[in-house]
């Protein structure tokens, strides 16, 4: 028997009378904890690429694969741990996944060879899908649509503060020993997620529905089905290809080329942290307000102009910081619109199941895009870089403007 698309659930269906409690707030903290303890073990990988290639003796070319093993395993994984979270219930997957991390952090201390670091980082992708899933779909499952946004703004805050805090935090600690002492120190962090997620964080009070794995199969070809959901996720995989394209070779390339420390690049990152910080909860409330495609669009277009202004930096190299802090207030007024409309536009039975599906191929677009930067780099140098990733920013705009424009309407 066919089995028809889910049904789209539209945008700005429900009264904005919501006023958030002192326990939506507490939530809101516990998910902002989750993202930033994953994220922040995510991001001190950039500004330490430099040191792992002289510490490793490994090439540029081999370098990208330190962040594309962690995107690759990330997407595979997490299109087993959506419709899991969907069985087991939002709480559940987060206390696995933050747990799991956890030790696999501490791991990375033994981590003393390039593919002993790469098996680290795929094990680090592998259980990451929990936490990511599990926070952005326990938004979708416990905030009304008229604050989504306003929600997905803060916790996404948690991103930002990785860059703040975490990367520069980890180029010290690096400097003090070497690249593994960041790690482990992410580890302790993620135990601290696991306890607030086990004794503040409740259990979303939604529907659960058991589902056989044939059914699940169905509804992902259901979902591939849908002209909406082509666009929504052709969007997330395009998104995370140009970062991947532009960002872990513009810290290699302002060591290479402008002569910055490693310590240097983190403060670069820090300032588009605080960009971040302050851009995403005023953009997602905003795009609660105007819609989530005018966000997802000019977010998109200031992120894209960014990219291809980044090589005249050449010419003037504190000019890294205005560009790439702008870069952020874009990708961060772009992230909240996104992330919004894509936990309103799934049924909520099937939201796990959908987040993990565009969370897996977002990943795996990450992951070529880094894979294929270290090449470009290699071969044809950054400003090609910059070019690629401006080129796939291309396709987010056209996607934006065709089919999310009137859908994601207010």
């Amino acid at each position: 028997m066919h089995r028809s698309a889910p049904e789209v659930t539209p945008p700005g269906d429900e009264p904005t009378t919501y006023t958030p409690t002192r326990r939506d707030y507490l939530i809101l903290a516990v998910l902002w904890t989750v993202i930033f303890a994953v994220w922040s073990q995510f991001l001190i990988v950039t500004p330490l690429l430099s040191d792992i290639a002289l510490t490793l003796d490994v090439s540029k070319g081999k370098l990208g694969w330190i962040v594309s093993g962690y995107a690759l395993a990330l997407s595979v994984c997490t299109l087993v741990w959506g419709p899991v979270s969907d069985r087991i219930g939002r709480r559940r997957i987060l206390l696995i996944g933050t747990g799991s991390m956890a030790v696999v952090l501490a791991a990375h201390w033994f981590a003393d060879s390039f593919t002993s670091l790469l098996i680290m980082r795929i094990l680090a992708g592998s259980t990451a899908g929990m936490c990511a899933v599990g926070a952005v779909a326990y938004i979708g499952d416990h905030f009304p649509k008229s604050h989504r946004g306003w929600a997905t703004g803060w916790v996404l805050n948690g991103f930002a503060v990785g860059q703040v805090v975490g990367i520069p935090l980890g180029a010290f600690l690096a400097s003090l020993l070497d690249y593994r002492i960041p790690f482990v120190f992410s580890g302790l962090i993620m135990v601290t997620a696991f306890a607030l997620v086990l004794f503040l964080l409740p259990q979303p009070d939604v529907d659960r529905e058991p589902r056989k794995l044939s059914r699940i199969v169905l509804d992902f070809r259901s979902m591939f089905s849908t002209p909406l959901y082509r666009a929504t996720i052709g969007i997330g995989v395009s998104v995370l290809a140009s970062m991947g394209l532009f960002v872990p070779f513009f810290a290699v390339w302002m060591g290479a080329n402008l002569g910055h420390s490693t310590q240097y690049t983190a403060w670069v990152f820090s300032l588009g942290g605080i960009a971040t910080v302050l851009t995403a909860p005023r953009a997602g409330r905003l795009s609660d307000r105007i819609g989530r495609a005018r966000i997802i669009f000019w977010g998109s277009f200031v992120a894209m102009g960014c990219m291809l202004a980044a090589p005249s930096a050449i010419l003037w190299p504190p000019l890294v910081f205005a560009v790439f802090a702008v870069f952020m207030m874009g990708v961060a007024s772009r992230a909240a619109g996104y992330r919004a409309f894509q936990m309103e536009v799934v049924d909520e039975r099937l939201r796990g199941q959908f987040l993990s599906l565009c969370n897996s191929l977002e990943q795996l677009g990450f992951g070529l895009g880094s894979a294929a930067a270290g090449l470009i780099y290699a071969s044809l140098g950054f400003t090609a870089n910059c070019i690629a990733a401006a080129a796939v920013t291309c396709v987010i705009l056209l996607l934006t403007r065709r089919y999310l424009w009137n859908v994601a309407k207010r």
